[in-house]
């Protein structure tokens, strides 16, 4: 009897061993229970053409909302790529979800965070992929868009990115009190890669984030309303946003362009650079801007130390964080780390902590950004305030 005892306590521990860790190991929700769900809203300002499809642009829209009922069964991250769409879209939304895998691998599975080489696993990208897609979230899936009397904030992914990389995000904020709603402003083009442009030429789409906005707003009851941008998406932020008729606040997460010379923004970020050079003057709404660059020391904000009518708060880790490090879906990857041998575990650990620190951060400048005290934070991130910057030719 006591040999079984012994080998079921043994068989427990070990199970316990190998237990798969969740996020919720390291990010701390809050009160509410997240309830889920999606639905499809159109750009009728952009005409898209896809194999069955032709018509306005479709915006595949994910939902976090706060909750009091007890889920029965969480769901998994692979849930999220699940949507039941009409006959005309499924092609469209088969091939984006095709994308977005491809998208995840490439920049979450693929590379180690040091060097940026390949990972050597013993199964294929695909294989570990697969795995991640049956991670448990926090989340459980609800039955119709809700209608909820809570503030709300609107995700913008950056460039190749997709609307649910960012999912612990959108859990953390939902069971805080916000509803938070993403949606993939890319799709499939015939022949082109993941990413492009749906017409040559358009800039940034500054109208499909517009149209998320006003439909965000609609489902809230015209609660307040706030943007939240990575990458590609901080910078789509910065094309549009000017005063608190659009937003209530903006939070920036690195657009890449930081500390850029001159000659570096007319080269790769030309549409922004001479937005912000022209508008300058007109941007008056709060925006919290963060960016490391995985830099150790000061970082130069410039260009956007331009916009001096903004209230503008520049703050950046004082340890290095990586540009993907902003997102949920990269940070994945450690989770499964007693699962797949990773030469980078140390440093991803300490990513995911630095991630759970910016969310902290993001969550006080926007539940009490009027009366936000950044100075708290200067343990762990540099502070810089938004001050006159004397020179026209950006930095050297």
């Amino acid at each position: 009897m006591r040999k079984i005892i012994l080998l079921l306590t043994l068989l427990n521990f070990q199970v316990y061993l190998n237990a798969q860790e969740s996020f919720q190991d390291y990010v701390t929700m809050g009160e509410f229970n997240v309830e889920y769900t999606d639905t499809i809203i159109f750009d009728d300002s952009l005409e898209y053409e896809f194999m069955d499809y032709k018509g306005s642009a479709p915006l595949f829209v994910q939902i976090w909302c706060p909750s009091i009922v007890v889920p029965v069964q969480k769901m998994t991250f692979g849930d999220y790529r699940k949507m039941e769409v009409p006959d005309d879209l499924k092609q469209v939304h088969k091939h984006l979800e095709l994308k977005k895998d491809s998208a995840s691998i490439w920049y979450h599975v693929e590379k180690d965070f040091v060097q940026y080489q390949d990972i050597k696993y013993k199964v294929s990208h695909q294989e570990v992929f697969n795995r991640f897609k049956e991670l448990p979230v926090y989340s459980y899936k609800g039955n119709e868009v809700p209608n909820p009397n809570f503030p709300v904030i609107v995700y913008h992914h950056g460039a190749q990115g997709h609307s649910d990389e960012n999912y612990v995000m959108a859990e953390y904020f939902a069971s805080r009190g916000y509803v938070f709603i993403s949606a993939n402003f890319h799709l499939p083009v015939e022949g082109k890669t993941y990413g492009s442009q749906i017409k040559w030429g358009m800039g940034y789409n500054q109208t499909s984030p517009k149209r998320l906005i006003e439909f965000a707003k609609e489902i809230t009851h015209g609660n307040d309303c706030f943007f939240i941008g990575h990458s590609m998406g901080a910078q789509t932020g910065y094309a549009f946003l000017r005063t608190k008729e659009d937003v209530e606040a903006f939070v920036c997460m690195e657009t890449t362009a930081e500390g850029r010379t001159q000659e570096k923004l007319e080269d790769m970020w030309s549409d922004m650079y001479a937005t912000l050079k022209r508008d300058s003057s007109k941007y008056e709404l709060p925006i919290l801007h963060l960016a490391s660059m995985e830099r150790e020391s000061k970082l130069n904000f410039y260009p956007f130390t331009m916009l001096h009518n903004a209230d503008l708060i520049f703050m950046q880790s004082k340890k290095p964080f990586g540009h993907e490090s902003y997102t949920s879906s990269y940070l994945m990857r450690y989770l499964f780390r007693k699962e797949f041998k990773m030469p980078d575990d140390k440093e991803m650990k300490e990513q995911l902590e630095l991630y759970n620190e910016h969310l902290k951060l993001i969550f006080d400048y926007i539940s009490s950004h009027e009366n936000f005290r950044p100075e708290k934070y200067e343990g762990l991130f540099y502070l810089m305030k938004n001050e006159p910057f004397d020179g026209a030719q950006g930095p050297r």
